[in-house]
């Protein structure tokens, strides 16, 4: 047998100074002044803290996954949500692992509620070396992606940084 050495009371006293002490500050800078300051090396008033979560938020704005891969509208939306909700320093939009393997050619298999899988690769190990370029106006969900990307710059770009992810 082990024994533990455990005070609950010390530790029920850490919790009582974390709900009843914990003093969150106001920020001081935007997230955009913060990103700029940081990219200078100077110093800003806390950490940028940027969610990305991708499509798997996508329920909590009352839509599918599947919905959430084939609509730049949805993929701006969930990115105002999470802003607005968790006040998130950034925004973006990623076309995943399995987007750029779309726009190479793969078959994409899409659930409501599970990520996207690859239900037919677009080449082998062999081929790799040969394959075509990929046109992101064009080829898969790119052309999707690009555009919510552009739609989450005009609604946030304002007020946070807004990236995009290969």
């Amino acid at each position: 047998k082990r024994s533990i050495n455990f005070n609950w009371e010390v530790e029920i006293n850490m919790i009582e100074q974390y709900l009843n002490g914990l003093e969150i500050k106001k920020d001081e800078l935007t997230a955009i002044e913060r990103d700029k300051l940081l990219s200078e090396g100077k110093e800003v008033d806390r950490i940028m803290c940027c969610l990305d979560t991708g499509e798997t938020l996508a329920p909590m704005i009352n839509t599918t996954l599947k919905e959430y891969y084939h609509s730049s509208e949805k993929m701006c939306q969930l990115e105002e949500y999470i802003y607005e909700t968790f006040h998130s320093d950034g925004a973006g939009v990623s076309c995943t692992l399995r987007g750029m393997a779309e726009a190479m050619g793969a078959k994409g298999k899409y659930s409501d509620y599970n990520v996207a899988q690859i239900e037919e690769h677009a080449l082998t190990l062999d081929q790799a070396e040969h394959a075509k370029l990929v046109d992101v106006d064009k080829d898969g969900r790119l052309p999707i992606i690009l555009k919510g990307v552009e739609l989450v710059k005009a609604k946030l770009g304002d007020k946070v940084p807004v990236s995009a992810t290969v």
